[in-house]
């Protein structure tokens, strides 16, 4: 399975709510945990919560790297990448 795929579904099982985009599961600083496992996971070594790659907007560039996510805008890549993410997911 890729590792993008296995990040998918961490992130997925830390969901509050089914309902809940990806993104949101990952976004404030109540998940810096969940985004520090994430970031370790793909990158192999183990990463502090401080950690430039798991602030906020680099994790998400990361993420939205990974599946390929395009767009002009930030919502438009976020949009993408929701999608892209899910068809990983079914996929997986």
């Amino acid at each position: 399975m890729p590792e993008i795929a296995v990040a998918l579904k961490m992130i997925v099982a830390a969901r509050r709510m089914p309902s809940q985009r990806l993104l949101d599961t990952c976004y404030g600083p109540q998940s810096a945990s969940l985004r520090a496992q994430v970031v370790s996971y793909l990158t192999g070594k183990q990463v502090p919560k401080s950690h430039k790659e798991v602030q906020w907007g680099n994790f998400r560039d990361l993420l939205q790297r990974l599946v390929g996510a395009e767009g002009n805008c930030i919502a438009a890549r976020e949009s993408d990448f929701e999608e892209k993410a899910e068809l990983i997911l079914r996929g997986a």
